[in-house]
Protein backbone atom coordinates (compact mmCIF):
# COMPACT_ATOMS: atom_id res chain seq x y z
CA UNK A 1 0.00 0.00 0.00
CA UNK A 2 1.74 3.44 -0.85
CA UNK A 3 2.17 5.74 2.29
CA UNK A 4 3.70 8.71 1.01
CA UNK A 5 4.67 10.08 -2.34
CA UNK A 6 7.03 13.13 -2.49
CA UNK A 7 7.78 14.82 -6.05
CA UNK A 8 10.78 17.71 -6.66
CA UNK A 9 11.08 19.89 -9.36
CA UNK A 10 8.63 18.30 -12.11
CA UNK A 11 6.36 19.92 -14.29
CA UNK A 12 4.32 22.43 -12.24
CA UNK A 13 6.00 21.05 -8.86
CA UNK A 14 8.80 23.60 -7.76
CA UNK A 15 10.10 22.37 -4.03
CA UNK A 16 9.89 19.11 -2.39
CA UNK A 17 5.63 18.01 -2.38
CA UNK A 18 4.44 15.21 -0.71
CA UNK A 19 1.25 13.59 -0.64
CA UNK A 20 -0.03 11.58 2.28
CA UNK A 21 -2.20 8.35 2.59
CA UNK A 22 -1.50 8.21 6.13
CA UNK A 23 -4.57 7.94 8.37
CA UNK A 24 -5.75 11.44 10.85
CA UNK A 25 -6.68 10.86 14.20
CA UNK A 26 -10.54 10.51 13.05
CA UNK A 27 -11.31 6.87 14.52
CA UNK A 28 -14.60 6.87 13.55
CA UNK A 29 -15.66 8.16 10.13
CA UNK A 30 -15.99 5.38 7.32
CA UNK A 31 -14.00 2.53 9.38
CA UNK A 32 -13.96 0.45 5.88
CA UNK A 33 -11.68 3.12 4.67
CA UNK A 34 -9.04 2.74 7.05
CA UNK A 35 -6.58 -0.15 7.04
CA UNK A 36 -4.88 -0.78 10.30
CA UNK A 37 -3.00 -3.92 9.81
CA UNK A 38 0.22 -2.47 9.88
CA UNK A 39 1.58 -1.48 13.30
CA UNK A 40 1.12 1.96 14.63
CA UNK A 41 0.43 2.99 10.73
CA UNK A 42 -3.32 3.57 9.70
CA UNK A 43 -3.59 4.21 6.36
CA UNK A 44 -6.36 5.21 3.97
CA UNK A 45 -7.74 3.64 1.99
CA UNK A 46 -9.04 6.69 -0.77
CA UNK A 47 -7.88 10.21 -1.70
CA UNK A 48 -9.80 12.52 -3.77
CA UNK A 49 -7.93 15.12 -5.06
CA UNK A 50 -9.61 18.88 -6.29
CA UNK A 51 -8.34 21.63 -8.23
CA UNK A 52 -8.66 23.90 -10.81
CA UNK A 53 -7.51 23.46 -14.59
CA UNK A 54 -4.01 23.63 -14.71
CA UNK A 55 -3.26 23.73 -11.20
CA UNK A 56 -1.52 20.19 -11.47
CA UNK A 57 -3.80 17.47 -10.16
CA UNK A 58 -2.86 15.69 -13.47
CA UNK A 59 0.78 16.45 -12.98
CA UNK A 60 0.42 14.46 -9.50
CA UNK A 61 -0.42 11.25 -11.34
CA UNK A 62 1.99 12.30 -14.25
CA UNK A 63 4.68 12.20 -12.03
CA UNK A 64 3.99 8.79 -10.91
CA UNK A 65 3.28 7.28 -14.08
CA UNK A 66 6.74 8.59 -15.14
CA UNK A 67 8.62 7.55 -12.33
CA UNK A 68 6.97 3.97 -12.38
CA UNK A 69 8.04 3.78 -16.29
CA UNK A 70 11.55 4.56 -15.65
CA UNK A 71 12.14 2.32 -12.68
CA UNK A 72 10.19 -0.59 -14.62
CA UNK A 73 11.46 0.46 -17.97
CA UNK A 74 14.44 2.41 -17.11
CA UNK A 75 12.71 4.36 -20.50
CA UNK A 76 12.80 8.42 -19.66
CA UNK A 77 10.04 8.52 -21.52
CA UNK A 78 8.08 10.86 -22.42
CA UNK A 79 11.40 13.39 -21.41
CA UNK A 80 12.03 14.58 -18.09
CA UNK A 81 10.33 18.03 -17.76
CA UNK A 82 11.42 20.15 -15.05
CA UNK A 83 9.56 23.17 -13.37
CA UNK A 84 10.34 25.85 -16.06
CA UNK A 85 8.90 29.25 -13.98
CA UNK A 86 12.46 29.38 -12.41
CA UNK A 87 15.67 29.38 -14.50
CA UNK A 88 17.89 27.54 -11.93
CA UNK A 89 15.24 24.80 -11.81
CA UNK A 90 15.89 23.97 -15.55
CA UNK A 91 19.51 22.99 -14.73
CA UNK A 92 18.81 21.25 -11.69
CA UNK A 93 17.76 17.60 -11.47
CA UNK A 94 14.09 16.03 -10.41
CA UNK A 95 13.58 13.53 -7.23
CA UNK A 96 11.07 10.71 -6.72
CA UNK A 97 10.37 9.07 -3.51
CA UNK A 98 7.57 6.38 -2.80
CA UNK A 99 7.62 5.13 1.00
CA UNK A 100 5.26 1.88 0.59
CA UNK A 101 4.05 -1.30 2.63
CA UNK A 102 3.97 -4.59 1.10
CA UNK A 103 4.81 -8.30 2.54
CA UNK A 104 5.08 -7.25 6.05
CA UNK A 105 8.01 -4.64 5.07
CA UNK A 106 7.93 -1.05 4.46
CA UNK A 107 10.24 0.48 1.85
CA UNK A 108 11.47 3.49 0.82
CA UNK A 109 12.84 3.87 -2.56
CA UNK A 110 13.69 7.46 -4.40
CA UNK A 111 15.95 8.62 -7.12
CA UNK A 112 17.36 12.59 -8.25
CA UNK A 113 17.61 12.51 -11.74
CA UNK A 114 18.13 14.64 -14.94
CA UNK A 115 17.93 14.34 -18.81
CA UNK A 116 22.13 12.92 -18.37
CA UNK A 117 22.17 10.65 -15.58
CA UNK A 118 21.02 9.76 -12.15
CA UNK A 119 22.58 12.05 -9.60
CA UNK A 120 21.47 9.55 -6.44
CA UNK A 121 19.24 6.57 -5.59
CA UNK A 122 18.06 4.87 -2.23
CA UNK A 123 16.72 1.79 -1.10
CA UNK A 124 15.87 1.02 2.40
CA UNK A 125 13.47 -1.37 4.62
CA UNK A 126 11.97 -1.63 7.50
CA UNK A 127 10.44 -4.54 8.98
CA UNK A 128 9.50 -5.31 13.20
CA UNK A 129 12.89 -6.04 13.49
CA UNK A 130 14.37 -2.88 12.76
CA UNK A 131 15.14 -0.65 9.51
CA UNK A 132 18.04 -1.26 7.41
CA UNK A 133 19.43 0.44 4.02
CA UNK A 134 19.37 -2.23 1.58
CA UNK A 135 21.42 0.22 -0.93
CA UNK A 136 22.70 3.65 -1.48
CA UNK A 137 23.49 4.96 -5.33
CA UNK A 138 25.70 7.89 -6.47
CA UNK A 139 26.85 8.46 -9.87
CA UNK A 140 30.33 10.17 -9.69
CA UNK A 141 31.92 13.07 -11.63
CA UNK A 142 33.40 10.61 -14.29
CA UNK A 143 30.48 8.58 -14.62
CA UNK A 144 30.55 5.81 -12.93
CA UNK A 145 28.16 4.42 -10.56
CA UNK A 146 29.13 3.46 -6.63
CA UNK A 147 26.50 1.84 -4.78
CA UNK A 148 26.67 1.04 -0.74
CA UNK A 149 25.39 -2.25 0.16
CA UNK A 150 23.59 -2.70 3.06
CA UNK A 151 24.51 -5.52 6.23
CA UNK A 152 21.73 -7.67 4.69
CA UNK A 153 23.57 -7.60 1.44
CA UNK A 154 27.18 -7.61 2.73
CA UNK A 155 26.32 -10.98 4.65
CA UNK A 156 25.80 -13.18 1.55
CA UNK A 157 29.25 -13.31 -0.46
CA UNK A 158 28.25 -14.14 -3.33
CA UNK A 159 25.55 -11.69 -3.81
CA UNK A 160 27.39 -8.93 -2.74
CA UNK A 161 30.01 -9.82 -5.53
CA UNK A 162 27.41 -9.88 -7.84
CA UNK A 163 25.62 -6.67 -6.92
CA UNK A 164 29.13 -4.90 -6.82
CA UNK A 165 29.40 -6.23 -10.50
CA UNK A 166 26.11 -5.17 -11.20
CA UNK A 167 27.16 -1.61 -10.22
CA UNK A 168 30.01 -1.32 -12.79
CA UNK A 169 27.91 -1.92 -15.42
CA UNK A 170 24.55 -0.54 -14.50
CA UNK A 171 24.54 3.07 -16.96
CA UNK A 172 24.69 6.63 -14.86
CA UNK A 173 21.64 7.59 -16.96
CA UNK A 174 19.94 4.01 -16.01
CA UNK A 175 18.18 2.85 -11.87
CA UNK A 176 20.56 0.29 -10.34
CA UNK A 177 17.04 -0.99 -9.14
CA UNK A 178 15.69 -1.30 -12.93
CA UNK A 179 19.12 -3.19 -13.73
CA UNK A 180 18.81 -5.39 -11.05
CA UNK A 181 15.00 -5.94 -12.38
CA UNK A 182 15.81 -6.39 -16.00
CA UNK A 183 19.12 -8.94 -14.77
CA UNK A 184 15.99 -11.60 -13.51
CA UNK A 185 19.13 -12.85 -11.63
CA UNK A 186 18.29 -15.14 -8.38
CA UNK A 187 20.67 -12.89 -6.43
CA UNK A 188 18.11 -10.03 -6.37
CA UNK A 189 15.92 -11.55 -4.05
CA UNK A 190 16.35 -8.43 -1.88
CA UNK A 191 14.53 -6.23 -5.01
CA UNK A 192 12.32 -8.42 -5.57
CA UNK A 193 9.51 -7.78 -3.90
CA UNK A 194 10.38 -3.68 -4.41
CA UNK A 195 10.30 -4.22 -7.77
CA UNK A 196 7.14 -6.45 -7.81
CA UNK A 197 5.21 -3.55 -6.04
CA UNK A 198 5.35 -1.14 -9.15
CA UNK A 199 5.33 -3.97 -11.47
CA UNK A 200 1.87 -5.46 -9.58
CA UNK A 201 0.34 -2.64 -7.15
CA UNK A 202 0.66 0.39 -8.87
CA UNK A 203 -1.85 0.58 -11.34
CA UNK A 204 -2.35 4.21 -12.72
CA UNK A 205 -4.56 5.37 -15.51
CA UNK A 206 -4.99 8.59 -17.23
CA UNK A 207 -7.95 10.45 -17.94
CA UNK A 208 -7.83 8.78 -21.53
CA UNK A 209 -6.26 5.11 -20.78
CA UNK A 210 -7.99 2.03 -20.34
CA UNK A 211 -6.04 -0.22 -18.14
CA UNK A 212 -7.18 -3.42 -19.63
CA UNK A 213 -8.57 -4.44 -23.02
CA UNK A 214 -12.17 -4.92 -21.92
CA UNK A 215 -13.02 -7.16 -25.10
CA UNK A 216 -10.01 -9.59 -24.04
CA UNK A 217 -11.27 -9.84 -20.75
CA UNK A 218 -14.34 -10.92 -21.68
CA UNK A 219 -12.69 -13.57 -24.18
CA UNK A 220 -10.46 -14.77 -21.71
CA UNK A 221 -13.14 -14.88 -19.14
CA UNK A 222 -16.91 -16.29 -18.93
CA UNK A 223 -16.97 -15.00 -15.65
CA UNK A 224 -15.94 -11.75 -16.26
CA UNK A 225 -18.29 -11.57 -18.91
CA UNK A 226 -21.61 -12.17 -16.37
CA UNK A 227 -19.86 -10.01 -13.78
CA UNK A 228 -19.86 -7.01 -16.22
CA UNK A 229 -23.23 -7.58 -17.23
CA UNK A 230 -24.58 -7.82 -13.76
CA UNK A 231 -23.41 -4.57 -12.69
CA UNK A 232 -23.77 -2.59 -15.97
CA UNK A 233 -27.84 -3.26 -15.08
CA UNK A 234 -27.04 -2.43 -11.35
CA UNK A 235 -25.49 0.93 -12.41
CA UNK A 236 -29.00 1.16 -14.21
CA UNK A 237 -27.79 0.65 -17.65
CA UNK A 238 -30.22 -0.75 -19.46
CA UNK A 239 -28.14 -3.55 -20.83
CA UNK A 240 -29.20 -7.27 -20.70
CA UNK A 241 -25.67 -8.78 -20.92
CA UNK A 242 -22.66 -8.03 -22.96
CA UNK A 243 -20.44 -10.44 -25.01
CA UNK A 244 -17.89 -10.98 -27.78
CA UNK A 245 -19.80 -11.23 -31.03
CA UNK A 246 -17.37 -13.91 -32.67
CA UNK A 247 -17.14 -15.16 -36.45
CA UNK A 248 -14.57 -16.87 -38.42
CA UNK A 249 -11.30 -14.96 -39.16
CA UNK A 250 -10.91 -16.70 -42.30
CA UNK A 251 -14.19 -15.51 -43.70
CA UNK A 252 -14.52 -12.05 -42.10
CA UNK A 253 -14.65 -8.61 -43.50
CA UNK A 254 -14.10 -6.78 -40.25
CA UNK A 255 -10.26 -6.76 -40.87
CA UNK A 256 -8.59 -5.74 -43.89
CA UNK A 257 -7.37 -9.08 -46.36
CA UNK A 258 -3.63 -8.29 -45.93
CA UNK A 259 -3.79 -8.17 -42.18
CA UNK A 260 -6.33 -11.59 -41.75
CA UNK A 261 -3.39 -13.53 -43.69
CA UNK A 262 -0.83 -11.94 -41.62
CA UNK A 263 -2.81 -13.44 -38.53
CA UNK A 264 -3.45 -16.79 -40.46
CA UNK A 265 0.28 -17.18 -41.24
CA UNK A 266 1.30 -16.66 -37.85
CA UNK A 267 -1.16 -17.76 -35.55
CA UNK A 268 -1.71 -16.80 -31.86
CA UNK A 269 -1.07 -20.26 -29.28
CA UNK A 270 -4.13 -21.95 -28.60
CA UNK A 271 -6.51 -21.08 -25.89
CA UNK A 272 -5.31 -16.87 -26.51
CA UNK A 273 -7.10 -13.94 -26.93
CA UNK A 274 -5.26 -11.42 -29.03
CA UNK A 275 -6.18 -7.56 -29.55
CA UNK A 276 -5.94 -5.97 -32.77
CA UNK A 277 -6.36 -2.29 -32.53
CA UNK A 278 -8.86 -0.09 -34.40
CA UNK A 279 -7.94 1.63 -37.67
CA UNK A 280 -8.94 4.10 -40.43
CA UNK A 281 -10.69 1.50 -41.83
CA UNK A 282 -11.58 -1.47 -39.29
CA UNK A 283 -12.76 -1.07 -35.93
CA UNK A 284 -11.25 -2.67 -32.77
CA UNK A 285 -11.16 -6.55 -32.96
CA UNK A 286 -9.75 -9.63 -30.75
CA UNK A 287 -8.83 -12.79 -32.60
CA UNK A 288 -9.73 -15.64 -30.06
CA UNK A 289 -8.25 -19.49 -30.91
CA UNK A 290 -9.29 -22.10 -28.48
CA UNK A 291 -7.78 -25.87 -28.54
CA UNK A 292 -8.44 -26.49 -32.56
CA UNK A 293 -6.41 -24.99 -35.37
CA UNK A 294 -9.80 -22.30 -35.99
CA UNK A 295 -9.32 -18.49 -35.77
CA UNK A 296 -11.91 -16.58 -34.91
CA UNK A 297 -12.37 -12.74 -35.28
CA UNK A 298 -15.18 -10.52 -33.19
CA UNK A 299 -15.85 -7.48 -31.52
CA UNK A 300 -17.97 -6.42 -27.99
CA UNK A 301 -21.40 -6.45 -28.72
CA UNK A 302 -24.49 -5.51 -26.20
CA UNK A 303 -28.09 -6.40 -25.86
CA UNK A 304 -31.08 -4.97 -25.03
CA UNK A 305 -35.01 -5.60 -24.94
CA UNK A 306 -37.13 -3.75 -27.42
CA UNK A 307 -40.60 -2.65 -26.71
CA UNK A 308 -41.48 -6.50 -27.66
CA UNK A 309 -39.13 -8.40 -25.84
CA UNK A 310 -36.99 -9.49 -28.47
CA UNK A 311 -33.28 -9.05 -27.93
CA UNK A 312 -32.01 -6.43 -29.81
CA UNK A 313 -27.69 -6.20 -30.15
CA UNK A 314 -25.56 -2.90 -30.48
CA UNK A 315 -21.85 -2.46 -31.00
CA UNK A 316 -19.44 -0.65 -28.44
CA UNK A 317 -19.41 2.23 -30.79
CA UNK A 318 -23.17 2.66 -30.96
CA UNK A 319 -23.20 3.44 -26.79
CA UNK A 320 -22.76 6.36 -25.18
CA UNK A 321 -19.42 7.65 -24.03
CA UNK A 322 -19.99 7.46 -20.14
CA UNK A 323 -21.11 4.07 -21.19
CA UNK A 324 -17.79 3.41 -22.44
CA UNK A 325 -15.53 4.77 -20.03
CA UNK A 326 -17.47 2.68 -17.09
CA UNK A 327 -16.72 -0.33 -18.53
CA UNK A 328 -13.20 0.81 -19.43
CA UNK A 329 -13.07 1.56 -15.62
CA UNK A 330 -14.42 -1.55 -14.60
CA UNK A 331 -11.69 -4.02 -14.30
CA UNK A 332 -9.83 -1.13 -11.69
CA UNK A 333 -13.43 -1.65 -9.81
CA UNK A 334 -12.50 -5.78 -9.48
CA UNK A 335 -9.52 -4.81 -8.50
CA UNK A 336 -10.30 -2.46 -5.77
CA UNK A 337 -12.50 -5.81 -4.56
CA UNK A 338 -10.52 -8.27 -4.61
CA UNK A 339 -12.02 -9.81 -7.47
CA UNK A 340 -9.13 -10.04 -9.59
CA UNK A 341 -6.61 -10.77 -6.85
CA UNK A 342 -4.85 -14.01 -7.04
CA UNK A 343 -2.01 -15.32 -4.97
CA UNK A 344 0.58 -13.23 -3.13
CA UNK A 345 0.11 -9.91 -1.79
CA UNK A 346 -3.48 -8.72 -2.50
CA UNK A 347 -2.55 -4.84 -1.94
CA UNK A 348 -3.11 -1.87 -5.13
CA UNK A 349 -3.23 1.23 -5.66
CA UNK A 350 -5.45 2.68 -8.34
CA UNK A 351 -4.61 5.94 -9.46
CA UNK A 352 -6.88 7.07 -12.10
CA UNK A 353 -7.18 10.72 -13.56
CA UNK A 354 -10.10 12.40 -13.97
CA UNK A 355 -12.38 9.84 -12.69
CA UNK A 356 -15.69 11.47 -13.12
CA UNK A 357 -14.65 11.94 -17.18
CA UNK A 358 -17.61 11.81 -18.97
CA UNK A 359 -19.40 10.00 -16.08
CA UNK A 360 -22.73 11.14 -14.54
CA UNK A 361 -22.32 11.92 -11.09
CA UNK A 362 -24.36 9.01 -9.61
CA UNK A 363 -22.22 6.65 -11.56
CA UNK A 364 -19.11 8.24 -10.21
CA UNK A 365 -20.29 8.08 -6.60
CA UNK A 366 -21.27 4.36 -7.04
CA UNK A 367 -18.00 3.68 -8.61
CA UNK A 368 -16.22 4.88 -5.24
CA UNK A 369 -19.04 3.13 -2.74
CA UNK A 370 -18.39 -0.05 -4.72
CA UNK A 371 -14.40 0.16 -4.93
CA UNK A 372 -13.66 0.93 -0.85
CA UNK A 373 -17.15 -1.27 0.19
CA UNK A 374 -18.07 -1.19 3.96
CA UNK A 375 -16.10 -3.76 5.64
CA UNK A 376 -14.65 -3.71 8.84
CA UNK A 377 -11.76 -6.02 7.93
CA UNK A 378 -11.17 -3.67 4.36
CA UNK A 379 -8.83 -5.29 1.59
CA UNK A 380 -5.05 -3.61 1.28
CA UNK A 381 -6.35 -1.67 -1.80
CA UNK A 382 -6.29 2.28 -1.99
CA UNK A 383 -8.16 4.52 -4.64
CA UNK A 384 -6.73 7.51 -5.58
CA UNK A 385 -8.40 9.83 -7.87
CA UNK A 386 -8.41 13.67 -9.59
CA UNK A 387 -12.34 15.37 -10.07
CA UNK A 388 -14.04 17.91 -10.43
CA UNK A 389 -17.43 16.19 -9.46
CA UNK A 390 -17.82 18.31 -6.07
CA UNK A 391 -21.28 15.91 -5.73
CA UNK A 392 -18.21 13.51 -4.26
CA UNK A 393 -17.41 16.35 -1.59
CA UNK A 394 -19.56 14.40 1.14
CA UNK A 395 -18.15 13.44 3.94
CA UNK A 396 -20.55 10.70 4.43
CA UNK A 397 -19.00 9.45 1.40
CA UNK A 398 -15.29 10.40 2.13
CA UNK A 399 -13.13 11.16 5.26
CA UNK A 400 -12.05 14.88 5.70
CA UNK A 401 -8.34 13.03 5.80
CA UNK A 402 -8.67 11.72 2.52
CA UNK A 403 -9.92 14.98 0.04
CA UNK A 404 -6.78 16.94 -1.24
CA UNK A 405 -6.95 20.48 -2.57
CA UNK A 406 -4.09 21.29 -5.15
CA UNK A 407 -3.59 25.21 -6.40
CA UNK A 408 -0.81 26.77 -7.85
CA UNK A 409 1.04 30.16 -5.61
CA UNK A 410 1.53 33.64 -7.55
CA UNK A 411 5.24 31.92 -9.15
CA UNK A 412 2.76 28.82 -11.07
CA UNK A 413 4.13 26.47 -8.30
CA UNK A 414 1.84 23.57 -7.54
CA UNK A 415 1.07 23.21 -3.79
CA UNK A 416 -1.52 20.22 -2.33
CA UNK A 417 -3.47 20.87 1.28
CA UNK A 418 -5.66 17.98 2.92
CA UNK A 419 -8.78 19.07 4.27
CA UNK A 420 -8.14 18.07 7.46
CA UNK A 421 -5.50 21.07 7.53
CA UNK A 422 -8.26 23.87 7.79
CA UNK A 423 -10.65 24.96 10.69
CA UNK A 424 -14.27 24.81 9.15
CA UNK A 425 -17.63 24.59 11.87
CA UNK A 426 -18.84 20.91 12.25
CA UNK A 427 -21.49 20.41 9.85
CA UNK A 428 -20.45 23.10 7.40
CA UNK A 429 -21.27 21.70 3.95
CA UNK A 430 -18.22 21.23 2.57
CA UNK A 431 -18.92 21.19 -1.11
CA UNK A 432 -20.67 24.70 -0.98
CA UNK A 433 -17.58 26.21 1.12
CA UNK A 434 -15.16 24.16 -1.83
CA UNK A 435 -16.81 26.38 -4.57
CA UNK A 436 -16.72 29.54 -2.69
CA UNK A 437 -13.26 29.16 -2.05
CA UNK A 438 -12.96 28.09 1.29
CA UNK A 439 -10.44 25.74 0.79
CA UNK A 440 -8.51 26.67 -2.47
CA UNK A 441 -8.37 24.78 -5.10
CA UNK A 442 -10.55 26.60 -7.84
CA UNK A 443 -10.65 29.18 -10.57
CA UNK A 444 -10.38 32.71 -10.15
CA UNK A 445 -12.45 33.83 -12.44
CA UNK A 446 -12.98 37.74 -14.12
CA UNK A 447 -16.45 39.30 -13.74
CA UNK A 448 -18.55 37.69 -15.60
CA UNK A 449 -20.49 41.12 -16.84
CA UNK A 450 -16.69 41.90 -18.32
CA UNK A 451 -17.74 39.59 -21.01
CA UNK A 452 -20.90 40.25 -22.02
CA UNK A 453 -21.74 42.30 -25.20
CA UNK A 454 -22.57 45.26 -23.67
CA UNK A 455 -19.57 45.51 -21.65
CA UNK A 456 -17.47 44.56 -24.70
CA UNK A 457 -19.05 47.30 -26.71
CA UNK A 458 -18.53 50.06 -24.21
CA UNK A 459 -14.81 49.38 -23.67
CA UNK A 460 -14.42 49.21 -28.01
Amino acid sequence: MLIQFSVTNFRSFYKKTTFSMLAGSDTTSLPSHVYRKIEDTPLLRAAAIYGANASGKSNLVAAMAWSKNFILLGNASPALQPFRLDKECLSSPSEFEYIFYTNDTCYTYGFVVDSQKVHKEWLYAATNSGEETLYERETLADGTVRVTLGETAKSHAEEAQFLHFLAQITRREQLFLTKAILEKNEKMRLYEEAESWFGDSLLIVGAEQEFLPIDMLIGFSAKFQEQLGRSLKDFGLDISFVRIGAEPLRNSELIPLDIREKILANPPPKKSVQSVPATATSPRCVILRENSDDLFIGKILTHRENRQGEDVRFELEDESDGTQRLMALYPLLLFLRGDLLEGGDHSRVVVIDELDRRLHTLLSQQFVKRGLGDSNDPLPTQLIFTTHDTNLLDLKLLRSDEIWFVEKDDFGATQISSLVEYNYPEGVNIEKGYLQGRFGGVPYLEELHLLTPEASHATS
